[in-house]
């Protein structure tokens, strides 16, 4: 009854570990353009701005939408103007942004439509507020942390694009979500 060299098949081998490696960033549903090598696309929901500061470079969505929907955070306290904009390329200055935040490194918080300012929103925001501006046609809404804080008639007919620009270096815009409103 003595085998001779003889011995069971291996068993499977078991994890080699509790977790799994990293996962990269899925893709958005839109693309971010970057005006000049001063922004800087860090994946597919977040924009750093580099360099000299100023309102010297920006980045906007390739999509654009009748109907969009833009939400986003900040990173730290800076000064950002971020909207919609019908025409985004046309500079890197506020006045190329149609509907915007502007938020300042003293956190707070102001609407400006077409250069103008509109409203100067109470309270301050922190790196948790959740921006959002959106436009169904007939309405431009303005929503922070899901409130809104402003709305205006106004039923422009032109596609819009998401513009984004950061005057200070080191400083990110982030969670970036860009879509159209299906009415």
């Amino acid at each position: 009854m003595g085998a001779t060299g003889s011995t069971g098949i291996e068993g499977a081998k078991g994890d080699t570990g509790a977790e799994g490696k990293q996962g990269v960033f899925g893709r958005s549903t839109f693309t971010l353009v970057t005006t000049n090598d001063l922004t800087v696309i860090t994946d597919s929901s977040t924009l750093t701005k580099r360099g000299n500061p100023g309102w010297n470079s920006s980045a906007y969505t390739l999509q654009m939408y009748m109907y969009p929907n833009l939400s986003f955070t900040l990173s730290a306290y800076t000064d950002a103007f971020i909207g919609l904009s019908t025409q985004p390329k046309i500079n890197n200055f506020t006045s190329s942004i149609n509907y915007a935040f502007c938020l300042s490194d003293n956190k707070s918080i102001c609407i400006y439509e077409n250069d103008n300012l509109t409203k100067i929103c109470t309270g301050e925001y922190s790196t948790e507020t959740l921006f959002r501006i959106y436009h169904d046609g007939q309405n431009i809404e303005y929503y922070i942390d899901g409130i809104c804080v402003y709305t205006a008639e106004d039923p422009i007919q032109s596609p819009m694009h998401g513009k984004f620009i950061l005057y200070h270096s080191g400083y990110t815009i982030k969670n970036i979500h860009f879509d159209p409103i299906i009415r």
